[in-house]
Parts: C-alpha cells; sequence; structure tokens
C-alpha cells in the first residue's frame, strides 16, 4: 500500500474501515434525532420537572439512546456492545441500563 510517509507501514483493521454511506445517514439521521429528544428535555420539560417528571426521563432516555445508537451506526454494533461490555466500561454501562430501567418505570 502506498502511505504518505513510505518508512511507516500502513494497515487498515478491518474494524476501523469507514462507514458506508447508507450507514452515515441513519448514523447522523439517529444522532439528531437524539439531539432533538435531548433539547426538547432541557428546554421544555426540565422546567417543568416537577409536574411531570416521567415526560423528561423518557425523552432525555430517547435521546441519549439515540445518540448511541448512531454513534453504533458507524462503529459497527458488535465493536460497540465488545467496547460497551469490556471490562474498563462494565460499571459504566451497568449504571446506564439501571438509569433507563428507571426511567422505563418511571412513565408508570
Amino acid at each position: 500500500t502506498h502511505s504518505l510517509y513510505p518508512c511507516v507501514a500502513y494497515h487498515v483493521h478491518p474494524a476501523r474501515r469507514l462507514p458506508s454511506q447508507q450507514q452515515f445517514g441513519l448514523a447522523l439521521l439517529m444522532i439528531c434525532g437524539g439531539c432533538l429528544f435531548l433539547l426538547l428535555a432541557f428546554a421544555v420539560f426540565l422546567p417543568v420537572l416537577i409536574v411531570a417528571p416521567a415526560k423528561f426521563a423518557i425523552s432525555f432516555t430517547l435521546g441519549c439512546a439515540l445518540v448511541m445508537a448512531g454513534v453504533s451506526c458507524l462503529r459497527g454494533w458488535q465493536q460497540q456492545l465488545g467496547h460497551m461490555f469490556s471490562k474498563e466500561r462494565l460499571p459504566f454501562t451497568a449504571g446506564e441500563g439501571g438509569r433507563w430501567g428507571e426511567a422505563s418505570s418511571a412513565n408508570g
């Protein structure tokens, strides 16, 4: 392979390939939808958090889930799950899963 630096060997790991145009479009759509839900959570439901906490929780959780799904589209779901369930990240993944469970039960 040719590289800008001939003395450095350049090999692309299969897991580090560029996403396709379809994956990039889907990721962009999910990330924009997630940002919309996060904006909705903070701009609309945060001021009325005392009155309607479930609306804030659901909107915030959906926003975070869509952003994470968009990143997963870019990285690939297997690499994303491997990253999330690695030994160093497992406490954070468990905390996020607990928060999602709590937000889903807040709706009832």
